[in-house]
């Protein structure tokens, strides 16, 4: 703990960033401080710099990661709750929104979701009116070839779908740099899952446009549209074995893509179909071993559990999603009903339906545990 400082707290005009980190250990060390925290600093705010000071205290290295994380959620919660009040000047706001973009990079994960957490929080308040440039400036930064600077502007952009920004009028600018990202050659795989989930959120943001406003679906899909395709074909033909969870946020996405986009997909029905169908039926005895009978799959060696904590944030709202073989199976079978729906390939399925049927089934048996219930 650092020493304690004198302060005339009516005298003072800007706080010094030692001053605001000291309160901030106040707090953590007095359980009734903590547990009263939004009072204890509802009247901090009001003064000169306090803000600006938390913002220091959460970008800063030199300062230990707890009260870093603390300065992060006091400051979300001022911007929430407080930033279109007057207690913060103008040219203090644009001085905070400059430090978190410039100090976005960071390797501690729980550091890097607070830090795009108040980047979203203040674009939820002035996006774009008033901070116009915030997402060119991220996509300027996706041009790095480095993993940590790409994942941390993906983190943001996921943080920002999160408050629920419209980002669609950047869609058709964010999908070119994503594709570019996703296909680096050494870009670990949790990245490229990252990729994934924020490809996902930018076509969940225009899909409502398919057959209403069909311009804008083709600004934004024209560009990359064949490209994010061949890619999933690529996955989708991989061995049955491997990147379990990249099969399943290409077969969620492809859902979206033959689902809420039809009009526009319809001429790739045919690339996807047979693929896919392929894939039920290698996926059976993987199925079948993982979850049947719950032996696991043996470990992906192009992707370990440090990659996954160094980089994945949970950001994106799918915790409660079923992940692995099980999840991507379930996305798999969701797949191939969205497919066989469609009008132009009832000829195609009706031919083989028998041995579809076939294969459905033996999705059904009872894993070893529901037996033992």
């Amino acid at each position: 703990r650092l020493p304690r400082r004198k302060i005339n707290r009516n005298t003072f005009s800007k706080m010094e960033e030692t001053v605001v980190l000291e309160k901030l250990q106040d707090c953590l060390n007095d359980q009734t401080l903590l547990l009263n925290g939004v009072d204890y600093f509802d009247g901090l705010f009001t003064k000169r710099g306090f803000v600006l000071g938390l913002t220091k205290v959460l970008i800063s290295t030199n300062y230990e990661s707890n009260a870093r994380k603390f300065a992060g959620i006091i400051l979300k919660y001022f911007i929430r709750e407080r930033w279109n009040e007057s207690v913060v000047s103008q040219e203090e706001k644009e001085e905070i929104r400059a430090c978190l973009l410039s100090n976005l990079v960071e390797t501690d994960v729980s550091l890097l979701i607070h830090k795009c957490l108040a980047i979203a929080a203040i674009a939820s308040h002035q996006f774009p009116d008033e901070w116009p440039e915030l997402v060119d400036s991220l996509l300027d930064r996706l041009d790095s070839e480095d993993s940590v600077e790409i994942n941390s502007v993906i983190q943001c952009f996921l943080a920002m779908d999160e408050e629920e920004i419209q980002l669609t009028p950047k869609v058709a600018s964010i999908l070119p740099k994503l594709f570019q990202c996703f296909t680096l050659p050494d870009m670990p795989l949790v990245i490229r899952e990252e990729c994934l989930k924020l490809l996902f959120a930018c076509i969940t943001s225009f899909s409502w446009a398919d057959g209403v406003n069909n311009d804008l679906v083709h600004e934004c899909f024209d560009e990359t549209f064949s490209l994010w395709m061949a890619v999933f074909l690529s996955v989708l033909q991989s061995s049955p074995t491997k990147h379990i969870e990249i099969k399943r946020l290409t077969l969620k996405i492809l859902i979206v893509i033959f689902r809420d986009v039809a009009n526009y997909s319809i001429e790739s029905l045919d690339t996807i179909l047979q693929p896919a169908w392929k894939l039920l039926n290698a996926h059976l005895p993987i199925y079948t071993e993982s979850v049947i009978f719950g032996n696991p799959l043996p470990v992906d060696e192009d992707i370990d559990q440090e990659q996954i904590d160094k980089f994945t944030s949970n950001l994106d709202n799918w915790d409660d999603e079923i992940r692995g073989v099980e999840g991507m199976t379930s996305q798999l079978i969701d797949l191939l009903s969205t497919l066989v729906q469609r009008r132009n390939l009832k000829s195609v399925v009706n031919e083989g339906l028998a041995p579809l049927l076939v294969t459905i089934i033996g999705y059904v048996p009872l894993t070893v545990e529901q037996e033992q219930l």
